[in-house]
């Protein structure tokens, strides 16, 4: 639409808001050179809403009309309107031009988004309930792009309760993303909610002008819970205090004796009445101090590189390993120099010098540098026989320097090198070390880091294996880089005309000859970041960006490609050399498959959807899944879509089964996986996946899915999360947020991606099987399937920019099969993700560091001593499986064991059996209550560790802290296994206060503190300075329960305990205690036997008597319940296989347990359980898999799981069945001796 006043709407667009209102969106431009208007006026209906004063650069405008005065041109509005329907009008009125009219019902919607926001977190607070209300919490930023706005306020919405939140705080990092919308700069909000429930749904609304409009709905049951754990036991901690105080008051009316009692005079009572209260608001004090005390955190990657630097003698190892190489390939460093301060070059040929691998060559062009420091000190070396140095007449540049540098090389490899960077000493070594075994290797390159002026080490790049995607995204090769001359020679070196991106260039050009390409994930290179160096900023070489289009275009060119790189807003604006690359709308055909079952509203969405796709060639296969709802069935009768009925067979649903069978019908080339719960966001999103899908070697690609509030749901799939089976990257970001290194906004590589949005070919599927119908039915099949073709030699690349909405879980559930979950383990357990570095943790999906050590150079090291420290030496809990540990480490002999305990026990025949020796003496802090006596007995314990030549030290539980605190003043590495599932700080109330702090500061001190389960490291992560906390879950000796139950049928145990057959037994097993809450398993029984129907084929067992006040008190449980002869109480027993094998339902009613055995053991027996969730039990169970789960203390809910399992066999027969899937779904015992084994040894490397 234009005019002759050089007037043109480029998009007009609407988005509908209900009956009384719309928004539209106008962008265009207006030139007029006679007289220039200063604004334009939209009018509604002929009325004034609003002036753009403002005009934008329009470089197409000046570039189309020639004129220079044209470039501010340019205009952008959003408006809201009071009502869809009428008229807009934009008016020049300061020339009388008359520019447009137009009918607002005409004017076509859009999906584009009038707000941008994100929650960047939202959460129930327990800790700051307000009269039973419970706080919700909400922080993030919002704003729109509507500019005629009179009033905008940000409302939290819960059933009839609004509650209006702060916006408006200040916020530049969403500023720098979305510079174009001032209202950006004020869109931070904080704000909260109280609610009576934790249910129902809470909703962010922002109101513009008096209107509504919902942002983002969350389940508030699905809501993160904060200080709930905490809240339960202060409260419970609360409790016991008042109960203890109630007991002294009764104290101070009555005081008994044998013979007589007497009343307390009124001063006698006074004083109790003190001292109880003082006692109760000392302890009140001391639970709110410990519930809300932390630890300050130190910098993980300086945690980092305190674990994984090279010590003198770790270093003269592999000086003595390099020597016994019987492949040494002379490497050449290539070093161009040009007026660099002496001070860094000294240093970087330092730190050559200082190599450990010892044949090398530096090979130095002066690029005609005018410094005569530099000139003068470069000259020192024009004698030296293993440094090459030729000064050159003429200034060049960078790449005509670095070829004269490699010219004078004459090694096997090439090894790039600036002039003010420094190498790791072990850099050649580990190179030449790899090639001992494989002298195939064409390329490596290593992880790398900055260090600055003072020498400080920061930012470190811990990169993926050999990702050709990743590389047409930047040159994440970077530092260290090193490769074979010839290959050099034949590439021609570098290109004149890159420079600032040559090294980028050669990357391209060099990976083309060959794919032997060796990523090494050590830090081996230190990037030197000084004033000018694009290691500190960027844009210290600007032309670099367009230098680096340039070379990904000519690489697409030469492979034949048909695609164009370009550098993307938010690459610009950060001033990042990331690169995206766009694709044509047109290829091969593909056919999009989206299976449904019902959910019409759910499957509409996402068809509509579809019609903004700009890629021509694709057409939609639907796969009716037994829809039976009527709507569903009449919408898709009306659609233009293929509609393909497949039933379930066996009225079992198979995701792989009936995708298969719809592939088996489709004729295209290409197929394409689509969820009916997505919703497309960009229209090229298809055309993006098509042309990587398209590249050499490429087998499968996939898409960037967000939930509706914007948070990332999948940016590629890394195999090891969640205890080795797989999980999305950066899920629950974000979607502003780049991810570490780029990563979640950069096209690369991974091992697999989610079905949800899936490309492959079809020739491809079918020639791997298609999806996993037999293992992996509904979960998982989407990895193997993807794991099958890397293994076939494609490779799997994830696309940012193929942008959708992902509603997960609203077509099926997501709970997984325990079957699943076990193949998956079973098949993928020693995978290794390539493209996950191991220097990254697993224990989260951000990409955050782990700061254990990853030197791995056990095969040069002697065997580990170590001292394993125990609190005493009897057949219970932590001991025990401290024993089991000790066997498999004995087993595996790369480990010299030795025992420390204060005290003997029964465990010390069974280590002596092993031939482990024993240490027994006092308790190094017995007697000890000042502070000065604990540094005394501290000094003496330590040297007697360093008198018996310990390499590390292992303490086991927190009560052996004072060995943690011994090994570091002895100075060697130490390994804390926490067992407790306590607070920290309280739990060492017992000691004499002045101690009391230094033992919980011992957290700090071990070089990994390794717990039992998460939820124990969770309510310590509070007090993880260096990041030093891993989790190895107990594993269970599987062998004697095998055999016991191979010996001895079900029949025979239940005979030998005088079971009859259609009893139905309960079984709890654990040391009789208040914790373990067995008088609660007693009164659910009295409850259940109240039950007529079932009262006389039910029998109680609870193993591990003891005898104790608390003891008495079940007794007295059972005996006044009336049913003493259907609940039995059994002393403890080594006896107590006999019973697991008897019983058919065990139950667990602990209030407090990390990661109990005895679950472990009920699984092994084959049993279904009942069981509280309390820390690391939902960690071993899955709920109404192989377990119905209660709230501890919660004995009617425990009753009715009784009733249900004594009326129901075939549930008792399902979970049953499970349980034992579950269990091997779990930490097996070999697992685990291999986690601490590796534990063990990076210590020993640590501390060498």
């Amino acid at each position: 639409m234009t005019s002759k006043f050089n007037f043109h709407i480029d998009k007009i667009i609407a988005f509908d808001c209900g009956r009384t209102a719309k928004v539209v969106m106008i962008e265009g431009w207006y030139y007029y050179k006679q007289s220039k208007g200063d604004n334009i006026t939209i009018q509604y209906n002929e009325n004034d809403i609003f002036e753009i004063n403002s005009f934008i650069n329009r470089i197409d405008v000046r570039e189309h009309i020639g004129e220079e005065d044209a470039l501010k041109s340019g205009f952008s509005v959003c408006l809201l309107l009071p009502s869809n329907q009428g008229y807009i009008s934009l008016v020049d009125k300061i020339n009388k031009q008359f520019l447009m009219n137009i009918d607002i019902r005409t004017i076509e919607y859009s999906f584009e988004n009038v707000f941008e926001f994100f929650v960047e977190d939202v959460y129930i607070d327990y800790a700051h309930s307000n009269r039973g209300k419970k706080r919700v919490a909400i922080e993030g930023w919002a704003f729109s792009k509507i500019n005629n706005i009179s009033s905008c306020k940000l409302i939290v919405r819960k059933e009839k309760m609004s509650q209006v939140i702060n916006h408006g705080e200040a916020r530049e990092d969403v500023h720098d993303v979305h510079c174009n919308y001032p209202d950006s700069l004020t869109s931070g909000f904080v704000g909260e909610v109280l609610i009576k429930r934790d249910k129902g749904t809470l909703s962010l609304i922002i109101q513009i002008n008096g209107v509504d409009f919902p942002l983002v709905n969350y389940n508030v049951e699905e809501l993160p819970k904060k200080n709930k754990v905490e809240q339960e036991h202060v409260t419970t901690r609360l409790k016991s205090y008042y109960y203890f105080v109630n007991k002294i008051m009764k104290k101070a009316w009555f005081i008994y004796s044998k013979k007589h009692k007497y009343r307390l005079s009124l001063s006698e009572l006074i004083m109790y009445s003190h001292k109880a209260k003082a006692y109760f608001m000392n302890e009140m004090n001391k639970t709110i101090r410990h519930a809300s005390s932390g630890f300050q955190k130190n910098d993980p990657y300086a945690v980092w590189i305190q674990n994984n630097s090279l010590s003198k003698k770790l270093t003269k190892l592999l000086i003595e390993e390099q020597r016994n190489f019987t492949y040494r390939p002379l490497i050449s460093i290539v070093m161009p120099v040009y007026n660099v301060k002496v001070e860094w070059l000294e240093k970087a040929i330092l730190s050559i010098e200082n190599q450990i691998y010892d044949n090398w060559e530096l090979c130095i062009a002066d690029d005609c540098s005018t410094m005569n420091e530099t000139i003068d000190y470069l000259k020192q070396y024009q004698e030296s026989n293993k440094v090459k140095i030729h000064f050159r007449n003429i200034n060049g540049n960078i790449s005509e320097a670095s070829n004269t540098a490699a010219s004078l090389a004459s090694g096997e490899f090439i090894l790039l090198m600036d002039n003010d960077d420094e190498l790791a000493p072990n850099a050649l070594f580990e190179m030449v070390s790899l090639l001992q075994e494989n002298r195939n290797i064409d390329i490596f390159y290593s992880d790398d880091d900055k260090i600055d002026e003072n020498g400080v080490r920061y930012a470190p790049q811990f990169k993926p294996d050999w990702s050709p995607e990743l590389l047409l995204t930047y040159m994440y090769i970077s530092h260290l880089f090193c490769f074979r001359r010839e290959l050099f020679n034949q590439i021609g070196g570098f290109r004149i005309g890159f420079e600032g991106t040559q090294d980028y260039d050669l990357a391209l050009r060099i990976t083309e000859l060959t794919d032997r390409i060796v990523h090494i994930p050590k830090i081996l290179y230190h990037w030197r970041a000084i004033e000018g160096s694009t290691a500190l900023n960027a844009n210290a070489k600007p032309e670099a960006f367009q230098r680096a289009e340039r070379a990904i275009d000519q690489a697409l060119q030469r492979r034949g490609v048909n695609g164009k790189a370009y550098w993307p807003d938010f690459a610009k604006k950060g001033a990042l050399g990331m690169f995206a690359l766009q694709f044509p709308d047109v290829g091969p055909n593909v056919t999009i498959i989206i299976p449904t079952k019902n959910q019409y509203k759910i499957l509409k969405r996402c068809i509509d959807s579809l019609e903004l796709t700009t890629y021509k060639d694709y057409e939609v296969l639907i796969i009716d899944n037994e829809s039976d709802e009527l709507e569903t069935i009449e919408y898709l009768s009306t659609l233009s879509h293929r509609v393909l009925k497949i039933s379930n067979e066996n009225n079992k649903f198979s995701y792989a089964r009936i995708n298969n069978e719809a592939v088996k019908q489709v004729s295209t080339k290409y197929i394409l996986f689509l969820n009916n719960d997505t919703e497309v966001i960009n229209p090229d999103w298809l055309s993006r996946m098509m042309g990587y899908q398209l590249l050499h070697g490429v087998g499968a690609v996939g898409a960037r899915l967000l939930y509706p509030d914007k948070r990332v749901q999948h940016a590629g799939v890394v195999i090891g999360y969640h205890d080795g089976l797989a999980g999305h990257a950066f899920k629950l970001t974000g979607d502003w947020d780049l991810g570490y290194l780029g990563y979640s906004r950069s096209a690369r590589n991974y091992s697999a991606v989610t079905a949800a949005c899936l490309l492959t070919s079809k020739e491809d599927f079918m020639s791997v099987g298609g999806f996993n119908e037999q293992e992996f039915a509904v979960a998982y099949n989407d990895v193997d399937y993807c794991l099958n073709l890397i293994n076939e030699g494609k490779r799997i690349v994830y696309v940012p920019d193929a942008l959708l909405y992902h509603h997960e879980s609203l077509s099926r559930g997501n709970v997984d099969n325990p079957q699943e979950i076990l193949n998956f383990k079973e098949k993928y357990k020693y995978y290794k993700d390539p493209y996950y570095n191991i220097n990254l943790s697993l224990k989260n999906e951000n990409f955050q560091f782990d700061t254990s050590s990853t030197l791995k150079y056990d095969n040069i090291l002697p065997k580990v001593k170590l001292l394993m420290a125990c609190f005493n030496l009897n057949f219970e809990g932590a001991p025990t499986m401290q024993f089991q540990l000790v066997k498999g480490l004995i087993e595996r002999e790369n480990v010299e064991i030795e025992i420390f305990c204060p005290q003997d026990g029964p465990l010390r025949n069974s280590y002596e059996q092993l031939g482990i020796k024993i240490h027994i003496f006092e308790h190094p802090i017995k007697h000890v209550y000042t502070i000065k006596e604990y540094e005394t007995s501290m000094d003496k314990f330590s040297e007697w560790i360093l008198e018996n030549n310990y390499d590390v030290v292992y303490a086991n539980t927190l009560q052996t802290f004072y060995v943690i605190e011994a090994a570091r003043k002895a100075g060697i590495p130490s390994i804390w296994n926490i067992h407790e599932s306590a607070d920290l700080v309280s739990y060492f109330d017992f000691l004499p206060a002045q101690i009391n702090e230094i033992a919980s500061r011992t957290i700090a001190y071990p070089y990994r503190n390794v717990f039992v389960s998460n939820a124990t490291a969770d309510l310590f992560e509070k007090y993880n300075i260096n990041d030093s906390f891993d989790i190895v879950h107990n594993g269970l000796m599987l062998e004697e329960i095998e055999n016991y139950c191979h010996k001895v049928t079900k029949e025979e145990a239940r005979k030998n305990l005088n079971i009859s057959d259609d009893e139905v037994v309960f079984l709890i097993v654990g040391t009789v205690c208040e914790r373990k809450g067995q008088i609660d398993f007693v009164k659910a029984a009295n409850q259940v036997m109240n039950t007529n129907t079932i009262r006389t084929n039910t029998k109680f067992i609870i193993v591990g008597g003891r005898s104790s006040p608390y003891q008495e008190e079940v007794m007295k449980q059972i005996n006044n319940g009336g049913f003493s002869d259907r609940i039995h109480m059994v002393m403890e027993t080594s006896q107590v296989g006999k019973y697991y094998r008897a019983a058919d339902i065990f139950v667990c009613c602990s209030y407090n347990e990390s990661y109990p055995m005895v679950i472990l053991e009920a699984m092994a027996y084959g049993l279904p359980i009942i069981t509280t969730s309390v820390f690391g039990i939902k960690e071993q169970v899955s709920s109404d898999i192989n377990a119905f789960v209660f709230k501890e203390g919660d004995i009617n809910s425990l009753a009715s799981r009784m009733e249900i399992m004594i009326k129901d066999p075939a549930i008792r027969r399902r979970m049953a069945y499970n349980s034992q899937l579950v269990l091997r779904g779990l930490e097996s015992y070999d697992d685990m001796v291999l986690k601490y084994e590796r534990i063990i040894l990076d210590a020993g490397q640590v501390g060498i």
